[in-house]
């Protein structure tokens, strides 16, 4: 009688994995589907994440905690995004209003959110913990905004390169599109760029280096192409003029956090680009001289959700190789350099310096780490998110 109660128990243990399993495989093949149409749904993930933010302005512990805790939880549970485009689909809707829409929107919204937020900061009673997390918040988010100037100014068409460089102005980040175009580009994976961090490099000892030479790197173009005189000039006087513009509406305090947000958007751009080049250099064929750019000089990420909710950012290889190519048809392919983790959890994994050591040194050039690579990150994952649900829970209910 024992034995057939425990084989009906293991029976129904079996039966309601092999459930699990069949569900997984239709969740997958329905997201194979709609991935390879390009589903444009997909790409409104971070209007999502602004409702949020919206909604809980008087916790904003909760989005910091979705971003950081949620999203790797999420992407763990989700199959890998390894399909690319059918070609048909990508030459259908390249560079077309559909797929810019979700870039405007998003621009738009996180400059309603950080004016939203800046007034409320200004004129509401909040408590100082509650406070301090709404800067940082608006800070973290600079992501998406910085994601899409990004994804614009790499257009052709000049109102798209006006809006990709103008919405970072509230992150007094405007010069970024300069430096990016005619410098990152030109020289990824070497010395001369300012955010290509080599093997060894700590986060700390590289963020302050990036963000000063970021911008005398601008300074220095208008030396090598004149016809884009006086642009960082123009870009400095602009940055003057804004602040001057926040401290007439909002006041010494406004401008305060202004300051304060600006400083953590270039926190958060700083920390993205350091991962996503981090000791992968071109070899000099002679001095000056290097090998083309090539797939293997970014690494990229394979996680689903937060693939879709960073706009395919994840794809950085793809984007170096084709730097035109609109990020809805980038692609992947599995001998790239891959993380072990999202672009979220490395940009956190950088503030530690000997675990992003431990994770990532051994894992350059040598792909048969990855998996012990995931293990770690998996490993302090679970630790962070176990004190920051705690830490998030305590803020909610003090």
């Amino acid at each position: 009688m024992i034995n057939n109660k425990q084989n009906i128990t293991g029976n129904s243990f079996f039966n309601i994995k092999q459930d699990i399993i069949f569900l997984k495989n239709i969740l997958k093949t329905i997201l194979i589907y709609l991935m390879q149409k390009n589903f444009i749904v997909f790409y409104y993930l971070p209007h999502l994440l602004y409702a949020l933010a919206f909604y809980f302005i008087n916790q904003p512990i909760v989005v910091l905690w979705v971003l950081y805790v949620l999203v790797p939880v999420v992407d763990e549970l989700l199959p890998q995004d390894w399909e690319n485009p059918i070609k048909e689909i990508e030459e259908e809707t390249s560079n077309t209003l559909k797929f810019k829409f979700p870039l405007y929107s998003i621009a738009a919204l996180d400059w309603i959110f950080t004016f939203y937020a800046l007034h409320k900061l200004v004129h509401d009673e909040m408590t100082s913990l509650n406070r301090g997390l709404l800067v940082y918040q608006v800070g973290a988010l600079a992501l998406f905004n910085v994601g899409v100037g990004h994804e614009l100014y790499h257009k052709d068409q000049k109102f798209d390169k006006f809006v990709g460089t103008y919405t970072m102005i509230k992150n007094l980040k405007t010069h970024y599109a300069q430096e990016h175009v005619f410098s990152h580009h030109r020289h990824i994976g070497t010395s001369f760029d300012p955010v290509s961090a080599p093997k060894g490099t700590s986060f700390w000892a590289y963020f302050g280096q990036a963000i000063v030479n970021q911008y005398m790197c601008c300074w220095q173009i208008e030396v090598d192409k004149p016809l884009l005189s006086k642009k960082i000039f123009h870009y400095t006087m602009e940055y003057i003029l804004f602040t001057l513009f926040i401290y007439h509406f909002y006041g010494g305090w406004g401008t305060y956090y202004f300051l304060i947000w600006a400083f953590l958007a270039s926190f958060t751009i700083v920390a993205a680009d350091y991962t996503e080049h981090y000791g992968l250099r071109r070899k000099e064929i002679s001095p000056g001289i290097f090998e083309p750019v090539q797939h293997k000089h970014a690494w990229n990420s394979a996680n689903i959700f937060s693939n879709y909710l960073l706009l395919k950012q994840q794809r950085h290889s793809d984007h170096h190789v084709n730097p035109y190519k609109d990020y809805q048809n980038l692609y992947i392919k599995e001998d790239y350099p891959i993380f072990p983790c999202n672009f979220l959890s490395a940009i956190l994994l950088t503030q530690f310096p000997s675990t992003w050591f431990d994770v990532m040194d051994p894992l350059i050039g040598n792909k048969k780490e990855l998996p012990n690579a995931r293990a770690k990150v998996q490993k302090f994952q679970l630790k962070f998110a176990i004190i920051a649900s705690l830490i998030s829970l305590g803020t909610i209910l003090v």
